[in-house]
């Protein structure tokens, strides 16, 4: 593949043509980006167990290819997390991953 002028970023990048496109184009498949909000239920330490649990079960998630990434969010936001599912957004999944009660 022949590389490509543009070195705006300090790196030599490959020409991408039409045919290269058309080709990574077919293969594309649709997700689902998740963002998961912190609730009253999230009170760490005494959730940390269940937190656990949760993280094995999107690790299993993972391994199925149902949820290719999933990174927690670590700052004193009101967000817990984002995840991306490999379904469509019209075709959730049967269950949604959630932190057992």
């Amino acid at each position: 593949m022949p590389v490509a002028e543009e070195t705006s970023i300090g790196l030599e990048l490959p020409t991408i043509t039409d045919e290269f496109m058309e080709q990574r184009l077919s293969q594309s498949q649709s997700y689902t980006l998740c963002l998961l909000k912190r609730t009253a239920k999230l009170k760490r330490p005494e959730m940390d167990p269940g937190i656990w649990e949760h993280g094995r079960r999107n690790m299993a998630l993972q391994q199925a290819g149902v949820m290719p990434m999933v990174w927690p969010v670590r700052d004193e936001s009101e967000w817990a997390g984002i995840r991306i599912l490999a379904v469509r957004p019209s075709e959730p999944p049967r269950s949604s991953p959630r932190i057992p009660e």
